[in-house]
């Protein structure tokens, strides 16, 4: 993994379709050409680990949590292979490769594709694109990344926080256990059904939200420098449950440090910055990914950030490439997908507004759920929140 490159994917982006037409594909190469190949597969797979993503809440929204972690998984998955193209590698059992800094192809053996993903998870997390994808596209506002937190953050090593987001990759790589279980066994037959919870609701609506823009990304990127600094704020003023007054009054005379030196650094405003940090956006979806536990939450929190991880690689890859392509064939997929009607009139841009009043409007809690999701003026809500792939319309082809 070490010696694969990516400087060849990037490149290769400006050579793919052209697409203009709706059944037009990325990779219109009549033999294998290794960068191009790289470059296409990247872009699938990140929209499909989205669509499996959507499945996952789909399933969550209909009260079945082991199907959510079963796709939720899955999502990983195809986030983690998307990640590897955009780096210069491909996993495929029977065409794997990757190429070197002179583009030159190299096969791999036979391998299987889930206990070579892991590994290859290991040591992608080590390289320096994957830490530049963090630092520098991972954003509070415009002009301050999370790079320029770095140097605050106690504690904090993104190739450790890297490779725990990827825990289930890992520990679902052999088939045995979790995934297994969810997908194949009959687990009711020895417990006992289980009703739909607030938690479940409310964790449902807390993740969607995420997916909404920022105006230097989306939230998700936010919340996350947020969850950073909070952590780091934490580990360097321990809190009782509730905090004293001494307490609330030394983490604000922290944060405010945090927030000059950003400041000094970036030239962003210091009252702005702070009323970001302070929102308290999303923590508890991070707290979930970073939990090692095995629950739907928290795989699906983990899925959730391989997803966003590998959407940030795609559109940097763009970005360097100046493509319009990949875009184009992203706005057909939604098409396909069903999210995007063009002919109808809408913008790309507009489909976030669905997504914004599912979540202001959905219900709620109530003891008939789910079957109250899917009735009434909850329908369409429900509807937009198990299709979080329209995320992909405002977060990278627009």
């Amino acid at each position: 993994m070490a010696n694969c490159d990516s400087t060849h994917v990037i490149a290769a982006y400006a050579g793919l379709g052209p697409v203009k037409n709706f059944s037009d594909v990325l990779d219109q190469s009549a033999q294998l050409a290794p960068a191009k190949c790289l470059a296409a597969e990247q872009v699938i797979h990140m929209a499909e680990s989205w669509r499996y993503l959507s499945s996952a809440m789909f399933a969550l929204l209909n009260n079945e949590s082991g199907n959510a972690i079963h796709l939720a998984y899955y999502c990983e998955l195809r986030a983690a292979l998307s990640l590897f193209c955009g780096s210069g590698l491909r996993i495929d059992r029977d065409n794997g490769f990757w190429i070197d800094s002179a583009g030159t192809m190299h096969r791999l053996g036979d391998h299987r594709t889930h206990s070579f993903a892991w590994k290859a998870w290991t040591e992608w997390v080590k390289r320096s694109d994957a830490r530049g994808l963090l630092e520098n596209s991972v954003r509070l506002l415009p002009s301050v990344t999370l790079k320029d937190f770095e140097p605050q953050l106690k504690q904090f090593d993104p190739t450790l926080m890297l490779s725990g987001w990827g825990l289930d990759l890992i520990r679902l790589k052999d088939d045995h256990e979790t995934r297994n279980s969810v997908s194949y066994t009959a687990y009711w037959r020895s417990q006992p059904l289980i009703k739909m919870s607030a938690e479940k609701l409310e964790f449902i609506k807390s993740l969607s939200g995420m997916f909404l823009s920022s105006g230097s990304g989306l939230i998700f990127d936010r919340a996350l420098v947020q969850y950073l600094v909070s952590s780091t704020l934490s580990s360097s003023i321990p809190a009782s449950d509730p905090p004293t007054d001494q307490q609330i009054e030394a983490r604000k005379e922290e944060l405010n440090k945090i927030v000059s030196f950003v400041a000094k650094q970036t030239g962003a405003d210091e009252v702005t910055m702070a009323e970001h940090l302070s929102a308290n956006v999303g923590v508890s979806i991070f707290e979930k990914a970073s939990d090692e536990a095995d629950k739907v939450e928290n795989v699906m929190a983990r899925a959730a950030f391989m997803a966003r991880l590998a959407m940030l690689f795609v559109k940097s890859h763009i970005s360097l490439s100046r493509d319009e392509n990949a875009k184009q064939w992203m706005r057909n997929w939604l098409e396909s997908c069903g999210r995007w009607e063009p002919m109808g009139g809408a913008a790309l841009e507009d489909l976030e507004s669905d997504l914004n009043e599912a979540i202001d409007h959905f219900p709620a809690f109530s003891a008939d759920m789910p079957a109250s999701l899917w009735r009434g003026e909850n329908l369409p809500h429900s509807t937009s929140l198990a299709n979080l792939h329209a995320c992909i319309a405002w977060g990278v082809a627009a």
